[in-house]
């Protein structure tokens, strides 16, 4: 199963993908031991390193390249992995493809970017469990980053583009939103609910685990500012598909940062 991570820039993507990865290995510690109990491992973004080898961004010419080393990192994560065994992805090809679209004008990435979140293209390709597809909120403020982020104009059409190619493709995800424990508790809960949805047959091998998981998940909310309460609020919300609900919380979230 690829957990994938997507966000425009200066929206925790690298940081969440570590600590996602980190708590993971902590949840399933808790369970007895077993041979099905999944690995989880953590893919880095090759393009952050290309940024920083290079000391720019990347050019139209270059953007493929920077997508095919992606994919192969994907790839090589799941050689050797029993079917049921996780990889956080931090991040895919489709942030690249994005930012070829915005940058460039150019869609052709998209195709190679798409087997990791279509949970039909998946299937197709050999995916034992639908991908989990987590999409970062706009909430934290934004953070230059040399000559690497453009600004928050960037982030917005960015985070247009990336919900507009998912809900094309019909890709269910979850949109995260909190700081801190509570970032990291919502993304938690996110994989669990993505658990639950397993067919019939599939959930007697993993109900332990999205338990764990939410477990987890529960201990974090508790270290975070809000607490309990937060955890509570996120059971109405933080793994909501109704764009409605994610408006009122975003605005919420939007104006309780105003304030402080």
């Amino acid at each position: 199963m690829i957990i994938s991570l997507l966000g425009a820039e200066s929206t925790g993507k690298s940081t969440l993908a570590a600590a996602l990865h980190h708590h993971l290995h902590a949840a399933l510690a808790q369970l007895p031991p077993s041979p099905d109990t999944p690995e989880v491992r953590h893919t880095g973004e090759y393009l952050r390193e290309w940024c920083e080898q290079h000391r720019r961004t990347p050019e139209a010419h270059e953007q493929a390249h920077i997508a095919q080393v992606q994919t192969e990192r994907l790839k090589h994560a799941q050689p050797g992995f029993a079917p049921t065994d996780w990889v956080v992805a931090d991040t895919t090809p489709l942030m690249t493809a994005v930012y070829s679209e915005h940058y460039f004008n150019d869609s052709s990435l998209y195709p190679l970017a798409r087997p990791f979140h279509d949970p039909k293209v998946s299937a197709r390709t050999g995916g034992q469990w639908p991908p989990v597809t987590l999409l970062l909120g706009l909430d934290l403020p934004w953070q230059a980053d040399g000559n690497l982020r453009d600004g928050p104009a960037t982030q917005l059409a960015v985070d247009n583009l990336l919900r507009h190619r998912l809900t094309e493709w019909q890709v269910p995800y979850h949109t995260i939103y909190g700081s801190g424990h509570a970032r990291v508790a919502a993304a938690l809960r996110a994989v669990a609910a993505h658990m639950e949805q397993l067919p019939d047959h599939a959930r007697p091998v993993v109900v332990e685990r999205f338990n764990a998981i939410k477990i987890e998940a529960l201990n974090l909310y508790k270290e975070s500012d809000g607490g309990e309460k937060s955890f509570q609020s996120s059971l109405v919300c933080a793994c909501c598909d109704d764009p409605a609900s994610e408006r009122k919380l975003f605005s919420g979230l939007m104006t309780r940062r105003a304030a402080a």
